[in-house]
């Protein structure tokens, strides 16, 4: 199968970051602050892990599909986690793992635990 093949079979949750983005001030029970943060955390997502988060395999889609004003919030604590263990030891082989809809679950555990523990160091 192509390339393009596989893109045409391929489902999105969205059908671009920017309508991810456009949609935050829609989102019922969103304060102005958590629009603003949300869509700054999506564009972070955006910029660090591109359309793969976008699909439906993917189980980041989870929440996003799920216009709830929590899963806006928990994006936003997302981006603050990733960013508070970017110096972590291993950090990257995270971001690597939760770029796999099959390890994702897995690199969200590890994230959590790195963020929990920041003064030990974490092997993967």
């Amino acid at each position: 199968m192509s390339t393009s093949e596989e893109r045409h079979e391929t489902k999105y949750c969205y059908p671009s970051w920017e309508a991810v983005i456009q949609e935050c001030p829609q989102i019922d029970g969103l304060k102005e602050g958590e629009i603003v943060g949300a869509q700054a955390a999506y564009r972070t997502i955006a910029e660090s892990f591109g359309l793969n988060f976008l699909r439906y395999s993917h189980p980041f889609s989870r929440n996003l599909c799920n216009r709830a004003a929590w899963t806006r919030r928990w994006a936003i604590m997302f981006v603050e986690t990733l960013g508070r263990i970017a110096d972590v030891e291993n950090a990257e082989k995270i971001r690597k793992k939760l770029r796999d809809d099959e390890t994702f679950n897995e690199a969200w555990m590890l994230a959590r635990m790195a963020d929990s523990f920041p003064d030990t160091p974490l092997f993967i």
